[in-house]
């Protein structure tokens, strides 16, 4: 009888130690996994903070263009009632322009915008 409770014991011993082996090698797989989720986790983070920051900068470099395009503009329609005003009395305005005059102007128009696209070539 006692063969048989010292067998059973040395078997469950068995049984205990093999759980415990198997649970434990279980339990550090699952941190390992664990660990290596959060790890990407905190890429994801940080690659979202850095979108994120970009698309602020994005957006203020481009809020920035659109009210310097809006100060010019008003600053040019400012300069258009300006000189209006300031020729609306001069008799120099009411005379018409000459054709060849006008030709010569909008060819030097021409030229300054397309010196614009390219280098100057002088």
């Amino acid at each position: 009888m006692r063969l048989y409770f010292y067998a059973a014991l040395v078997a469950l011993l068995a049984a205990l130690s093999f759980g415990v082996y198997y649970y434990h090698d279980a339990y550090s797989d699952k941190a390992k996994d664990l660990e290596a989720a959060e790890r990407q986790q905190k890429q994801a983070e940080t690659i979202a903070g850095n979108v994120i920051q970009s698309m602020r900068i994005f957006n203020a470099i481009t809020q920035a263009n659109h009210d310097e395009k809006q100060q010019i503009q008003q600053r040019s329609e400012n300069t258009v009632v300006y000189i209006r005003e300031k020729l609306s009395t001069d008799e120099c305005a009411s005379r018409p322009v000459p054709d060849d005059v006008v030709n010569k102007l909008r060819e030097h128009a021409e030229r300054i915008r397309n010196g614009t696209r390219r280098a100057d070539l002088r």
